[in-house]
């Protein structure tokens, strides 16, 4: 006996087209279209966040109060000294509240020398006979004891040097050696850096937008 078989049922056809020409360039445009406008919002947000990083990253300086407070102090030893109300040992002594001081005999007079820590720096005075005043700082983890080598002219690129100052001159050069009235946040690099990239990165898909009248591959939805 004969089986037959069936013939298969036909395939239905496809319900799909090809876009056309028309659309796929309208599509390509109202990608384009997003990404310049979602770009575009994104580089004036980041222009007004670095506007507003750069108008608030200056705050005073935390460390020159002390700073101010301790030369201050180191002035006040200086003329009493100088005026005869105060003598300063030949031992390493302390002579106002977080100063220390000593005198150095030398053949040629004596030196008086005068040093005290405020944040990251050690502060020193120091002055010979005719009453010339010279200061300088060094890092506040070297050796702040008062001593020769802090008055010898050899400096590292660490140091902050004042000129000298005569006697008469009302405060040692403390101005060429102090911290800056002002210093930036912590936070105000990073920002910078962050917002910079961004803003960058966003320039850089609107060019590609206009160049080519097609959006960039990470702006197409």
């Amino acid at each position: 006996m004969r089986v037959r078989q069936r013939p298969a049922p036909p395939a239905p056809a496809s319900s799909g087209r090809a876009p056309k020409p028309a659309e796929v360039l309208a599509r390509r445009r109202a990608a384009r279209d997003r990404s310049l406008r979602f770009n575009g919002v994104l580089l004036l947000l980041v222009v007004a966040g670095l506007a507003f990083v750069w108008a608030v990253r200056e705050i005073p300086n935390p460390a020159l109060p002390p700073a101010r407070e301790l030369t201050t102090d180191m002035e006040t030893v200086y003329r009493a000294q100088r005026a005869g109300d105060l003598r300063i040992d030949t031992e390493v002594s302390t002579v106002a509240d977080g100063v220390e001081g000593v005198t150095i005999p030398r053949p040629d007079g004596d030196r008086w020398v005068l040093t005290g820590t405020a944040g990251r720096d050690c502060y020193a005075l120091w002055w010979d006979e005719e009453g010339v005043r010279r200061v300088r700082t060094v890092p506040s983890d070297l050796d702040c004891a008062p001593s020769s080598w802090l008055t010898a002219s050899h400096y590292s690129a660490y140091d902050r040097v004042g000129p000298a100052v005569e006697e008469d001159a009302p405060l040692a050069a403390w101005d060429a050696i102090l911290p800056e009235p002002v210093t930036n946040r912590v936070w105000y690099l990073p920002a910078l850096i962050v917002l910079a990239g961004i803003g960058l990165s966003a320039l850089v898909r609107i060019t590609i937008a206009l160049l080519t009248g097609d959006a960039p591959s990470a702006s197409r939805r």
